[in-house]
C-alpha cells in the first residue's frame, strides 16, 4: 500500500498549491453537471488566489452518468468559501443571458 504522505510530498509544489486544501476542511462552493464547467470555475477561483479542486464521484470516469445525478463539485478551503461563492455569483451576473 502506498504511503499517502510520501506521495503527497513528492508532488510538484505548483500542482500541490493548485489543489491543496487546509486543515479547516474542504467545502463545495459549486455543484455543476460537467467536469469541464467545474474546471473552468476552479480555474477562475485559482486566478484569484483561492485554492480549489474538482471532485466527481463517477467511479474514476467509468460511470460518467453519475455526474448528472450527483454533480461535479468545486471544492475550496472552508476559510475561502464565502469569497469563492461571491466570485462565482459575480461571474454569473456578468455572463450574457442564454
Amino acid at each position: 500500500m502506498r504511503d499517502w504522505k510520501k506521495s503527497r510530498e513528492s508532488t510538484s509544489s505548483a500542482a500541490h498549491r493548485a489543489t491543496d486544501v487546509s486543515d479547516s476542511g474542504p467545502v463545495a462552493v459549486a455543484i455543476v453537471g460537467s467536469v469541464v464547467e467545474a474546471q473552468l470555475i476552479a480555474g477562475m477561483l485559482q486566478s484569484y488566489g483561492i485554492r480549489s479542486a474538482v471532485s466527481a464521484d463517477d467511479v474514476g470516469g467509468w460511470e460518467p452518468q453519475l455526474r448528472q445525478t450527483r454533480g461535479v463539485r468545486v471544492m475550496v478551503n472552508a476559510d475561502d468559501a464565502a469569497e469563492a461563492r461571491k466570485l462565482i455569483d459575480d461571474a454569473q451576473e456578468e455572463s450574457p443571458a442564454e
